[in-house]
């Protein structure tokens, strides 16, 4: 497909003095030349900072060129190398990440949670941290389709509301929650997550190549809840007063549960919408 604006006339304008022609421009090549995301990210150094933050915002965090380790190094600006630094675990790249580093206190806005190696970070972090940043817990979350949950659960602390709400997921997605609106600790949850995952049954046997697709990745979803589930006990035990949030965060994690495993067959697996 050709565009009104070629490829060259766009990086032509990535370095234009108005920062409003530079972020037109950072986005019309991400948006029409996706390829052009490796030879941006490599133009980190070169970039006044709203450009660089647009490009580690906007990107798809897919590609991850050769040159950004290096890159990675030099990097002065916290948010800047929070974000380089995502896009290097997401990769597979050992990066070692302070306590108080930035990459752990910006909600979902750096991929972590969509790759493998970024979601073993997470755990990793969430294993080892007594106390963590409420970013992280969103993070973790999101990896198994849980993060608005989480938001909705901070919101209404009212168990009447709770009550409410987890009466409707049953009826949406069809499986029980076990009186999710009763609990109300971080030990509670933990156990009812475990207790879930232990007591579903196996996916089912299907024939259809797009049902096998549904199931290997929720699949995925129970390996990481498991993860999960295993990490939370060794936590809340340790936990003299836990954040509410860490409730709210096993709550939201909890339903995936059931909802991948409970439920005959996949078609209302597919219907399902979070």
């Amino acid at each position: 497909m050709s565009y009104l604006w070629s490829q060259q006339d766009l990086w032509a304008r990535v370095e234009h003095d108005a920062e409003d022609i530079r972020d037109w421009a950072v986005e019309r090549l991400l948006d029409m030349y996706p390829e052009s995301e490796a030879d941006l990210l490599l133009k980190i150094p070169d970039l006044p900072s709203k450009t660089v933050t647009r490009i580690l915002s906007r990107g798809s965090g897919e590609v991850c060129p050769a040159g950004l380790l290096d890159i990675y190094a030099h990097i002065d600006n916290p948010r800047h190398k929070a974000g380089v630094a995502a896009r290097l675990i997401c990769h597979g790249h050992d990066v070692p990440v302070a306590p108080d580093d930035e990459l752990l206190h910006e909600p979902c806005l750096y991929h972590l949670s969509s790759s493998a190696h970024g979601v073993a970070f997470l755990l990793q972090r969430y294993r080892d941290d007594i106390e963590n940043p409420v970013a992280l817990f969103y993070d973790l979350a999101n990896a198994v389709d849980g993060s608005h949950l989480v938001s909705w659960l901070q919101e209404e602390p009212e168990r009447k509301q709770r009550r409410r709400w987890f009466k409707h997921l049953e009826t949406v997605w069809g499986c029980a929650l076990l009186d999710l609106h009763r609990v109300s600790s971080a030990s509670g949850a933990a156990r009812a997550l475990a207790d879930t995952l232990a007591t579903a049954p196996a996916d089912p046997e299907v024939d259809a190549l797009w049902k096998r697709e549904v199931l290997s990745a929720l699949s995925q979803d129970r390996l990481r809840l498991e993860a999960i589930a295993e990490a939370a006990a060794g936590r809340v035990s340790r936990l003299s007063d836990p954040d509410p949030i860490e409730t709210s965060f096993l709550l939201a994690c909890h339903p995936g549960g059931p909802s991948r495993s409970a439920v005959p067959g996949v078609s209302s697996e597919c219907d399902r919408s979070r």
